[in-house]
This record gives structure tokens, C-alpha cells and sequence, in this order.
């Protein structure tokens, strides 16, 4: 992999480079979506507002997947 990047102009090793992380948040987020709607409706908001303080894309994708899971909405207990 390393090699053919070598070879690519800079333009899109940087516009790869810039794109990869947000849509692996993307592809997790949709993952996790589709197994837990409560939880999913929980991590979206916060990772809007998140990217619109300016937090690191890699900070917002931590807090978004771990967050969530330590909230009182993701309970497994039924009543």
C-alpha cells in the first residue's frame, strides 16, 4: 500500500488522508446504529457539537463510541 501511495500527486494523498477518518466513524456509527437506536440518537447530537467546538476528529470519534455506552440509556436491564 505504501508504494502505491508513493506514486499518487499530494492532492489526494492529503484528501485521503482527511477522509478516512470521518467515514470510519461513519461506517462504525452506522453499525452501531442499526443494533441500538437509543444509542445511536445519543452519539449524533454529540458529535455535531463536538465538531462545531472544533474538538479533534479523532477525540469526537472516542467520545461518540465510548460515551454512549456508559450512559444510563444503554442499560441492558428490562423491566
Amino acid at each position: 500500500g505504501s508504494t502505491l501511495l508513493a506514486f499518487l500527486p499530494e492532492s489526494v494523498t492529503s484528501a485521503m488522508a482527511n477522509y478516512i477518518l470521518p467515514s470510519l466513524f461513519g461506517a462504525c456509527f452506522a453499525s452501531m446504529a442499526v443494533k441500538k437506536l437509543k444509542i445511536a440518537l445519543y452519539a449524533l447530537p454529540m458529535a455535531i457539537i463536538l465538531r462545531l467546538l472544533g474538538v479533534p476528529a479523532w477525540i469526537t470519534i472516542v467520545c461518540c463510541i465510548s460515551a454512549p455506552f456508559s450512559s444510563p440509556t444503554s442499560s441492558t436491564r428490562r423491566n
